[in-house]
């Protein structure tokens, strides 16, 4: 059963596959500019609401997947510099850059090939006009 996707990874839970989404965070900022002004405090005017940032882990486990085949995938797409369309379930969340990614390799095989990791990753919209 797809849970949603980050552009062509699959976000998947079944009996075959899993490359399971947990941990989702989205979070922005109201932006303000303050002007000042003499002898009285400062004045605030909205000037919009900034980007939607986005945080999850991924979880990655040789047998339901090919860890390692993975984490190239997602490295890839992050030095591509590239947006890419977030799914949520049904909910189109936009278009997002991978910001910062963390791989955490939590089993190894004796030839250091990875049985389980986890991948943090913090996106951020990519609004263009």
């Amino acid at each position: 059963m797809s849970v949603g996707a980050l552009g062509e990874v699959v976000f998947v839970v079944s009996r075959e596959e899993t490359r399971t989404l947990s941990q989702f965070y989205r979070s922005r900022r109201a932006e303000y500019a303050e002007h000042q002004i003499l002898d009285q405090k400062p004045h605030l005017q909205f000037t919009g609401v900034g980007l939607f940032r986005v945080s999850f882990r991924i979880k990655l486990t040789a047998g339901l997947c090919d860890p390692k085949e993975e984490a190239e995938t997602l490295w890839k797409m992050q030095e591509a510099g590239k947006a890419y369309r977030l799914l949520l379930g049904i909910e189109n969340m936009g278009r997002f850059a991978i910001e910062d990614m963390e791989e955490a390799r939590k089993w190894v095989d004796p030839l250091g090939r990875p049985l389980v990791s986890e991948f943090s990753l913090s996106l951020k919209e990519y609004a263009n006009g």
